[in-house]
């Protein structure tokens, strides 16, 4: 049972336009947007994929080397669950023009941080450095989780709650100093406040079958010459969402972001205790 040595699969990563993982319940289909799977990825056609891990992937199916073959009968490809109708995993690499280059199937692990492979076009069973849980069909696990973040700064946002909680109006006021609603703002709250949209992370895409979702507020921020805004939703099963316009995409989110971007005037003014004389806080 003596085969090939070097890599499983012998296909360069440019070649690849696109790849399908399927299991037995769903399919995610990852397209890269270059040759270069590092320079950008699409999720089942739609989403931004996290390119990373996507081409940290593709690098490591072309890199799992077979050593030798446990076996190569049919016998084995069925009981190991790498038959072409009972698989655990399936990965099909595609070129640009849809051509099939190769499948990869999975199925059961010899052991930790191993898994039972094959090619398809024979029998010969492998045992590789791959988990199935590598091989996610849940499209949540391969998007940009930080796609929603911004880089550019904001000169100017205005929070509206459905709940009505009184509007709250922040503007940039000459040199580095803030105005919210007309009053002199702590700076240091407000970039603080501020910094949360470069680093805000969403938890996966909304499924509409998820139930209705209210929208408990908006919030719209400006830059140079344009506009976002964040619409914040909550669903009946008490469930968060947020969507941008333009864009309009809604994806999950923590309550904890929620909680942390509707903030009222009173959070980004100085507090009293920066008013007040040294002699004061001694006392206290």
């Amino acid at each position: 049972t003596e085969r090939k040595i070097g890599s499983l699969i012998q296909i360069d990563a440019e070649k690849i336009a696109y790849i399908k993982i399927v299991d037995n319940e769903a399919e995610v289909t990852l397209t890269s947007n270059s040759e270069n799977w590092s320079d950008g990825v699409t999720v089942n056609d739609m989403h931004i994929g996290d390119s990373n891990k996507a081409s940290m992937f593709i690098s490591q199916i072309l890199e799992l080397s077979p050593q030798w073959a446990l076996a190569q009968t049919n016998e084995a490809v069925k009981r190991f669950e790498l038959s072409d109708s009972n698989f655990q995993r399936k990965v099909e690499l595609y070129d640009s023009a849809h051509e099939l280059l190769e499948t990869l199937f999975t199925g059961t692990s010899p052991g930790f941080g191993k898994v039972h492979a094959r090619v398809s076009g024979d029998n010969y069973v492998f045992a590789v450095n791959l988990a199935n849980h590598q091989l996610s069909t849940n499209a949540d696990d391969w998007i940009d989780k930080d796609q929603l973040a911004l880089s550019d700064s904001i000169i100017k946002m205005n929070i509206n709650q459905m709940d009505g909680t009184a509007d709250l109006w922040l503007d940039q006021i000459k040199g580095s100093g803030w105005e919210v609603n007309g009053k002199i703002a702590d700076e240091k709250q407000v970039n603080d406040y501020l910094s949360l949209y470069k680093n805000l992370r969403i938890l996966g895409i909304s499924d509409p079958a998820e139930g209705f979702q209210d929208k408990i507020a908006s919030i719209t921020l400006t830059f140079g010459n344009k506009e976002i805004i964040f619409n914040l939703l909550k669903s009946v099963n008490e469930e968060f969402f947020v969507s941008t316009s333009p864009g309009n995409e809604a994806y999950r989110i923590a309550e904890y972001w929620v909680d942390k971007l509707l903030i009222n005037e009173s959070d980004l003014l100085p507090s009293q205790h920066d008013s007040e004389s040294p002699g004061e806080k001694i006392a206290e």
